[in-house]
């Protein structure tokens, strides 16, 4: 053993290395080899520690040997040890069937199931989805409304394609529907990050009107700073269903409007009498088959005030112009939807009103003269000293009808009434292009209708309301007041890096005056 590996060591380094050693010896590989293995046999522990890991390695190498055989060196190595090569399904192959031109018609079939089943539905893109916001606005009273808000609020996250933000603006003085109200909008809240759809609330510490809340919305947005000016928003109340189809259709028609398009009217139909929450497009179908769908006429959707999507600089602006007062106003809304629609640029979106995918699920959608009717026969005001005396002195001219056919307290309330009216026809004509725009003849029926019961008294009485018509239209813009800059006020609603071209002022039919 020494003697050998004596004569291993008498070769020199550099040809055991290089591997130029003289053809009559081994080459340098085979003495090392052998080198190593006398080495093991001088070492019986170093031997059983070496084929104690070769062994190992060799399991583990077939645990992990993978059934198809890599792709080089099989055959090869298949010759050289002489073996023939397997074709079974332990080879690791799977025969395939040879494709035939007349395969039967089931195995054709389930081919075309498994390739409709592998194909994706269409996205839409998610571009579109960032330039919708929803603004739901809640005056709670009771316990109903408490759960049309929740019916509201479930039919925007039961949509296609949800809105990019919600908004809740709700007021309660009841504490007990405080409670309930803050306890839904928490439940809701982890549903609404699921679905991408954050939603943000605000309540309001005193009752205001309607418009007062969206200011209180906006004024929070601009606090909270960021790039408003791509945002479109859809102004909800809490008594409304959306269609589920109605933010994607939405989105779509703002992504082919032009940058000079202020506002989108997409009022079409509504559906009376939804008690349940519709939550895909067949339930909607379904109800329409069913004749729950009603067509909205255009003297409704010209007072419909969610039925118009416009850009969040554009309602910042028409905010910013209008007084407290006007926000305040029950019928506010009557001049938004002039400013929308009367505004050249302004597109509809809905050619065939018969397509009712853009519209809104509404328990009662009223024209204005029906809501002016609602909201007088409703009215609990007492009137002040100075419009008892006014009232006075118009019964003593008005005619026999105000002194036969009704008594003084109710001529009071019918000029009360009569003086609302003339501030819902000023505000819906504050915006309008042209007078006939709004019935105003509609407008001082609802208010014979309400208090004058007698045929021939609610003929002269109406008769005598349109003859002074245009001037309490004038004495309801005095009190009203003067439209604002727009500038001045601005700042606190809309914050932006961008800057954003505004249209110019629309014209009104006569200067408003304060």
């Amino acid at each position: 053993m020494r003697d050998k590996l004596e004569n291993a060591a008498d070769i020199p380094l550099r040809q055991v290395l290089l591997g130029d050693a003289p053809s009559q010896e081994q080459s340098a590989k085979e003495k090392m080899i052998e080198v190593a293995e006398l080495w093991l046999d001088a070492h019986p522990w170093a031997r059983r520690a070496a084929d104690l890991h070769r062994k190992e390695v060799k399991e583990r190498a077939a645990e992990k040997a993978p059934v198809k055989a890599p792709k080089t060196g099989r055959f090869t190595s298949f010759l050289a040890n002489g073996e023939a090569l397997p074709t079974g399904p332990e080879a690791g192959y799977i025969a395939e069937r040879p494709v035939s031109s007349e395969a039967s018609p089931e195995a054709a079939q389930s081919s075309s199931s498994r390739s409709k089943m592998s194909k994706k539905p269409p996205q839409i893109q998610e571009s579109l989805r960032a330039k919708l916001m929803a603004l739901v606005v809640a005056r709670i009273e009771t316990q109903f409304q408490v759960d049309m808000l929740k019916r509201c609020l479930e039919s925007i996250l039961a949509q296609s394609l949800p809105p990019r933000a919600l908004w809740v603006c709700w007021y309660a003085r009841d504490f007990s529907l405080q409670l309930v109200v803050r306890q839904l909008l928490d439940e809701l809240v982890p549903r609404c990050i699921r679905r991408g759809t954050p939603l943000s609330q605000l309540q309001l510490e005193e009752p205001l009107g309607q418009w007062r809340h969206i200011e209180a919305v906006l004024k929070a947005r601009q606090q909270m700073g960021g790039d408003v000016c791509e945002m479109w928003v859809a102004i909800a109340q809490a008594s409304e269903i959306w269609h589920p189809r109605r933010c994607e259709s939405l989105c779509q028609e703002a992504s082919k409007a032009s940058e000079e398009v202020p506002a989108l009217l997409c009022a079409g139909g509504t559906f009376s009498e939804v008690e349940q929450v519709v939550t895909s497009t067949v339930e909607a179908d379904n109800l329409i088959a069913e004749g729950v769908a009603l067509a909205m006429p255009e003297e409704i959707e010209k007072f419909q005030s969610s039925s118009v999507l416009m850009r969040l600089p554009i309602l910042c602006k028409f905010l910013a112009t209008l007084p407290p007062t006007m926000l305040n106003h029950e019928f506010c809304d009557l001049a938004f939807c002039s400013y929308a629609w009367n505004d050249p640029k302004t597109q509809r979106c809905l050619a065939n009103d018969a397509d009712l995918s853009w519209s809104v699920f509404c328990s009662g959608a009223k024209d204005g003269a029906s809501r002016l009717a609602a909201v007088l026969g409703a009215q609990t005001v007492s009137a002040s000293t100075e419009e008892k005396q006014a009232a006075f002195v118009l019964r003593r001219s008005a005619g026999a009808w105000a002194v036969e056919s009704i008594n003084a307290a109710d001529f009071v309330r019918f000029m009360m009434a009569a003086n609302t009216a003339a501030e819902a026809i000023a505000l819906a004509q504050l915006f309008a292009a042209v007078a006939t725009d709004v019935d105003v003849d509609r407008w001082w029926r609802a208010v014979g209708e309400t208090f004058l019961w007698n045929g021939e008294a609610q003929r002269d009485g109406v008769l005598w309301l349109q003859q002074h018509g245009p001037e309490f239209v004038q004495q309801a813009r005095v009190r009203l007041g003067a439209l604002q800059e727009p500038s001045e006020k601005l700042d606190t609603l809309l914050r932006s890096n961008k800057p954003f071209a505004f249209p110019e002022s629309k014209p009104c039919n006569e200067p408003m005056v304060g």
